[in-house]
């Protein structure tokens, strides 16, 4: 059985200021996609990694590959139009049986956490990383554009949120088939554990930790440079 872990670093990143496309800012001296990256190459579980990208970037990534050494790099593909047209075209470059996906914009996932995500998928489940929710949340109603004042209209249980992050780990066979269901219905939505929750698929969150932190922000810049700094990225961990 093997399993592929999809990189996705397609996204341009509107919302970090001097670095249009988010993922290959710099950080500590490298690309952040490279630290992702190297995490699945280090990870015993994962036989290849398709990175799916912007066209520009393409030969940047394959440069960056080859110069870090990364052998299970196999494929490097021009990404689509939305997150979710560039993991249906990575599924579509693999015959492995199964897939982790992950956002090449969360640079510190642990080793330890990627393997839990494999386990629960080598085990024939769809499952996500995820962390239990800190803060109070409400729904609102909808607002008008800017950050309007809007009203509370409920108050869900915080002890049932949960913060999904990446990896996400499932057969290929079954995300493949959710993503050929949403694209003839027209459905669009933020990840694949949403397309196969809409194609009838249960899908199981596997507790991570609060560092898996992805980097959309300048804030989020600053912070991960300060982790970097910290001990926030281990080698081999």
């Amino acid at each position: 059985m093997s399993v592929c872990a999809v990189i996705a670093a397609a996204g341009k990143g509107e919302r970090l200021p001097g670095a249009h496309v988010k993922q290959f800012a710099r950080l500590g001296g490298r690309p952040m996609f490279a630290y992702a990256v190297e995490k699945f190459e280090l990870c015993a579980a994962v036989d290849e990694i398709v990175i799916v990208t912007l066209e520009d970037y393409i030969e940047f990534c394959q440069e960056v590959a080859a110069r870090e050494n990364f052998r299970k790099v196999t494929r490097v593909a021009p990404g689509g139009r939305t997150r979710q047209e560039s993991v249906y075209r990575a599924l579509e470059l693999t015959d492995a049986d199964f897939v982790l996906v992950h956002d090449a914009a969360r640079p510190f996932v642990s080793l330890e956490d990627i393997a839990k995500v494999a386990a629960e998928t080598l085990a024939g489940k769809c499952c996500t990383l995820g962390a239990p929710v800190k803060d109070t949340v409400k729904i609102c109603e909808p607002g008008e554009a800017g950050n309007s004042v809007r009203k509370i209209v409920g108050s869900p249980p915080r002890e049932l949120l949960w913060a999904v992050q990446t990896p996400q780990g499932f057969p290929r066979t079954v995300l493949l088939d959710a993503h050929r269901r949403a694209a003839a219905r027209g459905l669009a939505v933020t990840d694949d554990c949403a397309l196969v929750a809409a194609a009838g698929g249960q899908v199981l969150v596997v507790p991570g930790g609060y560092g898996n932190i992805k980097i959309t922000t300048a804030e989020d810049l600053l912070f991960a440079e300060y982790l970097l700094g910290n001990g926030g990225y281990t080698h081999g961990r």
